[in-house]
């Protein structure tokens, strides 16, 4: 191409440019195995490799079981008893609690076996909670406090209304001429409630003597009539009035034939015959 200086032909009687380099031969390519080669990989160190020898392991050695031979070769087994499991038993206490809160109900006036009742049941109450799979009886200890409470209850009421003078019971042979008692409902008599002459009463005592009993007991009839005529004076003497016109009659208390020789006393108790009691302060000379 025009202006192009490389495109020029080389002068004459210029050298020409060096030959080019001939290739170097390609080196020939080994044959192919039939068999391939498999490099080896080498494998962990080994002990003697590391220096030390790995421990052994040996497993633990055990005693063989014992063997058992009965008779011919047979196993043999030995006997014994099934035990069955304990059974829980009654607190002592609890049971103690419940048969004295019964006798403090009966014998109330007593306190003692009312107090013991309580002290037991707590006592059992306590064992029953210390051991419950051994020891029971938690209901009885409880009925046993509960039954102590009631007697001792009962027991103030009543030593309450005796000191209040309501169960002041005497000996007959013990009362006064004038003394105001409440008529007796039974036919063996031993003692009379007394009750305040200011308060309406059932009787009043105006005489009251001994008969003579060295003799066989004479028969009720008899002794009744006896007495009955002993009492008719003092009645009339007592109220200021003859017996038929007083409107009040004669109670009799005399002895029976079981108690002839042991006591001789006899009673003439003024009361009213309607039923209704007399009135209060003493009936004595009201000439009725």
């Amino acid at each position: 191409m025009p202006g192009n200086a490389t495109d020029a032909a080389p002068a004459p009687g210029a050298p020409l440019a060096a030959p080019v380099p001939s290739m170097a031969p390609i080196a020939p390519i080994p044959p192919i195995s039939a068999t391939p080669t498999i490099p080896t990989i080498p494998g962990p160190p080994t002990g003697d490799a590391l220096g030390a020898t790995p421990p052994q392991y040996s497993p633990p050695q055990y005693a063989p079981p014992p063997t058992y031979a009965g008779p011919g070769g047979a196993p043999a087994y030995g006997v014994g008893n099934y035990a069955a499991p304990a059974q829980p038993k009654n607190s002592g206490k609890a049971v103690a609690a419940l048969v004295l809160g019964l006798v403090g109900m009966v014998t109330c006036f007593l306190f003692v076996p009312s107090i013991l009742a309580i002290v037991f049941g707590v006592l059992g109450r306590k064992a029953v909670k210390a051991n419950p799979q051994a020891v029971t009886g938690k209901a009885m200890a409880t009925a046993g406090i509960a039954l102590g409470a009631v007697g001792l209850a009962i027991g103030g009421l009543i030593m309450g209304l005796g000191a209040a003078g309501v169960f002041d019971d005497e000996e007959i042979a013990d009362l006064a001429v004038g003394s105001c008692v409440e008529l007796p409902d039974s036919d063996i008599i031993v003692t009379l409630v007394t009750t305040p002459c200011t308060e309406p009463h059932g009787g009043e005592l105006f005489h009251q003597g001994e008969l003579n009993n060295d003799g066989e007991f004479p028969g009720s009839a008899e002794v009744q009539q006896m007495v009955a005529d002993l009492c008719l004076p003092e009645f009339e003497a007592y109220l200021g009035t003859t017996y038929d016109e007083s409107k009040y009659d004669i109670f009799l208390l005399f002895p029976q034939a079981k108690s002839w020789k042991a006591s001789s006393t006899f009673t003439c108790l003024v009361y009213d015959p309607s039923e209704v009691d007399l009135p209060a302060n003493s009936v004595k000379g009201s000439g009725d």
